[in-house]
């Protein structure tokens, strides 16, 4: 599985709990753990004011966050190494990501909110989107757990990459894999045409059949399909998810190749910005 994480922490609690669950999670894995923080870059010079002390007293706040994330993952049976980056943070994080050769980033959320609950300015969303590994998101106090996995999946290709990994997750820690789809549908089609719902159901059924065949080549021991009508998708989703008490979501990144680095789908977007429980994003 993953033998190679990095987490980004600044110093929150927020971030604390994250980095709580990512090295328990690399302690299963056995996985090498980097810690980076980011020192945002300052939209000025105030050394041309004659005035270092603001940006010395910056570097000393974020050093002193990363030696605090050092000291929590030596109490945790951990050895972690430490990366104090300057600029802005999904670039920065990513680019640790690809010098120390990590296969998954860890990193909690925070977001502002516009209109349809479209996230402005998510340090997380950027970062799923331009990398090209696999992003575990955890979101405020939320505690990642294995036992119950909750697979998004809708038939595409990103969802069948999705599929494995989730099902080797499954495998690996004995979990509960429920693997959910949606399908959407107005009242007015459904008075009009009640026939199109069990069509629409029957074409999702004989697609989770595929993801469901791939969780038992996988040797899942219990695989549980979810079928439900539901607008908007993403928010179905997730009210399945949680009804089930799954300790992780897991979804597949939209676009292929370059692509995934520019696009990502949108009920994966909204996932992503919405979601409560800890959300793994696979790549390729």
């Amino acid at each position: 599985m993953y033998k190679k994480v990095l987490v980004a922490f600044d110093g929150t609690d927020s971030a604390t709990n994250v980095l709580e669950q990512a090295l328990v999670l690399a302690r299963s894995e056995n996985a090498a753990v980097d810690i980076v923080t980011v020192i945002p870059g300052y939209q000025g010079d105030l050394r041309l004011l004659g005035n270092s002390r603001v940006l010395t007293e910056m570097h000393s706040h974020y050093q002193t966050c990363l030696d605090s994330a050092i000291k929590l993952a030596l109490a945790r049976n951990v050895r972690a190494r430490a990366h104090l980056r300057t600029g802005e943070p999904p670039e920065e994080i990513l680019r640790t990501a690809e010098e120390v050769g990590a296969d998954l980033v860890v990193i909690g959320k925070r977001a502002r909110f516009l209109l349809d609950s479209m996230p402005v300015g998510l340090v997380a969303d950027d970062v799923v989107r331009q990398s090209d590994v696999d992003v575990l998101i955890i979101a405020g106090d939320k505690k990642l757990g294995l036992e119950r996995i909750f697979l998004a999946y809708d038939g595409t290709e990103g969802a069948d990459i999705a599929a494995r990994q989730a099902s080797a997750l499954a495998a690996r820690y004995g979990a509960v894999l429920y693997i959910g789809m949606t399908y959407e549908m107005d009242m007015e089609a459904f008075s009009l045409a009640p026939e199109l719902e069990e069509a629409l159901h029957r074409k999702a059924r004989s697609a989770i059949d595929a993801a469901v065949e791939l969780a038992r080549k996988a040797d899942v021991k219990q695989v549980e399909p979810v079928i439900r009508h539901g607008n908007p998708s993403y928010k179905t989703l997730i009210e399945e998810a949680a009804a089930r008490k799954a300790g992780l979501l897991v979804a597949g990144a939209s676009g292929r190749g370059s692509l995934s680095r520019v696009l990502l789908g949108s009920v994966t977007r909204r996932m992503i910005s919405m979601s409560t429980c800890p959300l793994l994003i696979v790549k390729e």
